[in-house]
Order: structure tokens, then sequence, then C-alpha cells
């Protein structure tokens, strides 16, 4: 257990070394005015963020309700941490907030690292990840996020298909009812609507 948590702290500050380098870069600005520029420029990338992962909230619920709980039970905890960073810790900058996100949240199956001035994804254990929060945050990213139209079904098959996550997102998707026992794409979203 405590190696596990000794791992996980150097992933998290590998992952920080990211934002490091933003505060960096900051401070090698020349001049308090351009410093300070560099910084108001991370709190209005941030503070334009909240509305876009509000809506995404929303819309997460609606998908897990309609697909999972129709009677209750819902996850409204989901990215409210991205949402809390971006109004309180907005210099930060986006990027740094969305690592940090998606190392820390199990609805991400990867996270990305920068060290030695490189980029490396990183994939967690298979038993790390919230499978069903992942696959409904894939689901409902389509109608929020002009970034990321893919529903889930497509998602699992552009990064996931190949991967070790393939049976364990497989499973999900079949429990959700967005995939058929032969493992083709059902309609069960065609009536739901957002509104």
């Amino acid at each position: 257990m405590k190696r596990k948590m000794k791992k996980k702290m150097n992933m998290l500050m590998t992952c920080l070394s990211y934002c490091k380098v933003e505060f960096d870069e900051i401070m090698s600005e020349k001049g308090i005015m351009n410093k300070i520029i560099h910084v108001d420029k991370n709190v209005l990338v941030s503070y334009s963020y909240i509305p876009y992962s509000y809506k995404h909230n929303i819309a997460y619920k609606k998908v897990e309700k309609y697909l999972l709980y129709p009677n209750g039970a819902l996850d409204f905890e989901h990215d409210w941490d991205k949402i809390i960073m971006y109004a309180l810790f907005p210099w930060l900058g986006a990027k740094c907030i969305n690592l940090i996100h998606n190392f820390i949240q199990s609805h991400h199956p990867t996270y990305w690292t920068y060290d030695n001035n490189q980029w490396t994804k990183h994939y967690k254990d298979v038993d790390d990840v919230d499978w069903f929060q992942a696959v409904i945050d894939w689901e409902c990213a389509r109608f929020t996020k002009p970034d990321k139209p893919l529903d889930a079904y497509d998602t699992f098959k552009k990064y996931y298909d190949e991967s070790m996550y393939r049976y364990r997102i497989m499973n999900v998707l079949k429990a959700c009812g967005l995939i058929d026992e032969n493992g083709n794409k059902t309609d069960i979203m065609k009536n739901f609507s957002l509104n």
C-alpha cells in the first residue's frame, strides 16, 4: 500500500512538472507587465472554461440518469474539481488544471506528464479506473464539447479498442446498453435529449 501511494505521489509530481514549466515561463518574462499579461491570459482562459465544464457536468448527469439511474443516485461531483481549480487557481492555466484533473480523477484512464521537454502518456491500472464514469463521460462529451464529437462507442474504437482496457470497456458499454451482445453499437441514445 505504501509503495503504491509513493508511486502515485511521484507520478503526481511528474504531472505537476508542467505547472512548474508554466510558472518558470511566467517568471522568465521580462518586466512585471509581461508577467502580469501572462498570468492574466491564464486567468481569462481558465475562467472561460467554467461555463464549458459546468454544461458538461449537467450533460453528464442527464446521460447518467438516462442510461443507468432513471430513478435516482447520480454522480453530482463529476468534474467539480476542475471547476473549482478554474475558479480558485486560474493562474495555473487550463492546461495545467486539466493535467491535474486527468491524473487525480478515476474516470480518466490516461494522463500525461511533462519531463525533460517531452510529453509522456501513461495508462492507469485497469482496476484504478471507474469505467462507468469514463463511459458516461465519453458519451456526454459530444453534447457539450465541440472539440470532442465522438460518443462512447466511437471513443472506445478510436482510442482503446487495442488496449489492455478493451474487455472492461466492452462490458461497461454492454451494461449501459450502448452495444449489444455481439459488440455492435445500439441506438439507445436515439431519443435522448439534453432538454
